[in-house]
């Protein structure tokens, strides 16, 4: 049996400093089944919509995007993503059928 498609919340938070700057990412981790349900969940977590929607295959990020648009799937952030919430990344990103 294939893993279900799951979406959760990504809250992405740029820093800068005087050695360099980057990105820290966390989530909860609460799984919906929904996209529609994450992003409610993402509104009451920042209460903004400054968060992005992660949709996962199991344990594999396969896409991270705002509201109901995923980023370009060759996006190299996926792998950074995925290790801070510790999640595997699916190689090459790719759309999810």
């Amino acid at each position: 049996m294939s893993p279900r498609q799951q979406f959760i919340v990504v809250i992405s938070r740029a820093w800068m400093n005087e050695t360099g700057h980057g990105f820290n990412h966390s989530s909860d981790m609460k799984r919906f089944d929904d996209r529609t349900y994450a992003i409610a969940h993402g509104y009451a977590l920042d209460d903004s919509d400054d968060f992005n929607v992660a949709t996962l295959l199991g344990d594999t990020l396969v896409a991270v995007g705002w509201m109901w648009d995923d980023f370009p799937t060759e996006d190299a952030e996926l792998p950074d993503i995925a290790a801070a919430l510790d999640l595997k990344v699916r190689p090459g990103g790719g759309d999810v059928q």
